[in-house]
This record gives C-alpha cells, sequence and structure tokens, in this order.
C-alpha cells in the first residue's frame, strides 16, 4: 500500500534558547491579551504581529497541524496562530 509520508512537525533555523525565549515571550502576550488594560492589548496585538513572522519562518505546517490536533481545534482554525488572536 502506497502512503504519502507527511513532513515530521518541525522548527528549524532556532536553537533551544531562542525557543525558549520565544514562547516566554508568547505567554507574556498571551498575558497581556487576557488580563491587560486596553493599551497593553493593543501592545499585546501589535507584538503579535512581528512574532508570528518569525513564527511561521522557522515552524513548518505539520507542527501547526499536531498542535491544532492535540488541542482539538476545528479544522477550519489550523489555518495558523495568527487566527486565534483577531
Amino acid at each position: 500500500m502506497n502512503r504519502i509520508k507527511a513532513a515530521a512537525p518541525s522548527i528549524e533555523g532556532l536553537n533551544q534558547l531562542d525557543t525558549a525565549v520565544l514562547l516566554e515571550k508568547y505567554t507574556l502576550l498571551l498575558g497581556m491579551l487576557q488580563y491587560g488594560s486596553s493599551e497593553e492589548k493593543e501592545r499585546a496585538k501589535k507584538e503579535f504581529e512581528s512574532l508570528e513572522q518569525v513564527i511561521y519562518s522557522h515552524v513548518n505546517s505539520s507542527a501547526f497541524q499536531a498542535a491544532a490536533r492535540q488541542l482539538g481545534l476545528a479544522k477550519d482554525s489550523e489555518s495558523g496562530v495568527g487566527q486565534l488572536f483577531k
């Protein structure tokens, strides 16, 4: 039986420290969106825009799909991180 093998989820071009810093920044921005003042929420939204570019350039689509499956997100919400914050 022929099976198409999907690419494994991966992060390329970042070392462990860079990845940890991005995760920490991401967590802080989520906190700002959830609990921040209106100014902090606006700042977090702007920061997400630049952070998304970094994430999309280093994380492959298989990683997004795997995360969406693990989080139980609907098929139409797998288009990327930014969809969660708009």
